[in-house]
Parts: structure tokens; C-alpha cells; sequence
């Protein structure tokens, strides 16, 4: 569902929605009376299992087990930490996590897709671990992060354009055994 699909839908009280629903924007919904009474748990506004905005920076410390997917456009950012990931995550939204402030970032198992920008500009961030259940990662998912000396990655087979880009401190990449290809200009810059 996309941005501002069903923005300032003042009378929208009820939405029923599939387990299936992955891809949602966190203002899809914005300025509704369903989405302002969504439970919020550790600072962060949940629609079922989608993580869909920080709204407590203070608070805010980990997304919830039994989360499937982290909105785009989620505010990550917000975090004060390194976030704890879910077992449960399938995909990071577009600009999720953007210009955040993480040192160490380890992907969990079973995470299959990143979105376009998800951790752009992380200026903060030294070490990525990327596992075989990545299957696609957007347009300069970590492109800009000026710190990240460390990758590990291990994804088969990536869908991926500008992975890492203009990641000027990048000094080891461990390429796991089971990698088949990487993907294009994947360290460009």
C-alpha cells in the first residue's frame, strides 16, 4: 500500500488486511482514526505484524518478535541504538532505517528483502552481515554509510544495483561459500 493511499480518511475506523500484506508505507493510513489507534509497543506504532512508525525515540530498542515487515518510510532513524531485529522479519521497507546511527547491524536469518534506501547514510555504521536468505535489496540499500569498513556477505544469489556504494572506509569483505554471483556494481565507489 502506498503513501498517502487512505491519508486523511477522517471517518476510517476499520481495516481488514491479509498476514500476506507485506509492503506498506508508514503514512498509508496517516491522520485516520484507525491508524492513531494502533497500539504502540517500545515506542513503536504497530498494524499487526508491521512495524509501522517510531513514535517514542526515547523508548525505542527493539521491534517486536512476530514481526514480518518494517514499513517503508518507518523512521528508524529514531532509534538510539542497535536495534534488535526479529527472527520473524521477511522485509526492511524503503528509507526504514535512513541516515540512522547503528554501529553493528547483523540481518537475521529468514530476511529476504531490503528496500531502496533502507540504511542510506548510516554514517555510523562499521559492520553489515548479510545472510543466504537475502533474496533482493534496493537501490543503494547501504550506499553512503562513510564508516562501514566491515561486509559479510553471504546472499546466493542477490538482486541488487549500488549495494554498497561510495562506502569509502570498506576495507574487508568476507564472500561466503555459498555465494554464486555478486550483484552489480555491488562496491562501486
Amino acid at each position: 500500500l502506498l503513501v498517502g493511499t487512505f491519508q486523511d480518511c477522517t471517518k476510517l475506523t476499520g481495516v481488514s488486511y491479509s498476514e500476506n500484506l507485506l509492503k506498506v508505507h508508514n503514512n498509508t493510513f496517516y491522520n485516520t482514526p484507525w491508524y492513531n489507534n494502533l497500539p504502540v509497543e517500545g515506542g513503536v506504532k504497530y498494524m499487526g505484524h508491521i512495524a509501522m512508525y517510531v513514535v517514542d525515540p526515547g523508548s525505542a530498542t527493539a521491534i517486536r518478535e512476530g514481526t514480518t515487515s518494517i514499513a517503508d518510510g518507518f523512521n528508524g532513524s529514531n532509534f538510539s541504538n542497535n536495534p534488535s531485529l526479529p527472527a520473524s522479519l521477511r522485509r526492511i521497507g524503503d528509507s526504514a532505517f535512513y541516515g540512522n546511527k547503528f554501529t553493528t547491524l547483523v540481518m537475521p536469518e529468514g530476511l529476504e528483502q531490503i528496500g531502496e534506501r533502507a540504511f542510506y547514510n548510516s554514517t555510523q555504521l562499521t559492520k553489515i552481515t548479510l545472510n543466504e536468505s537475502l533474496k533482493e535489496a534496493g537501490a543503494s540499500a547501504f550506499s553512503q554509510c562513510s564508516q562501514l569498513n566491515i561486509v559479510n556477505y553471504n546472499p546466493a544469489e542477490l538482486q541488487a544495483i549500488g549495494l554498497f556504494e561510495d562506502c569509502t572506509a570498506l576495507e574487508k569483505v568476507n564472500v561466503g561459500a555459498k555465494v554464486r554471483k555478486l550483484p552489480e556494481n555491488i562496491f562501486h565507489g
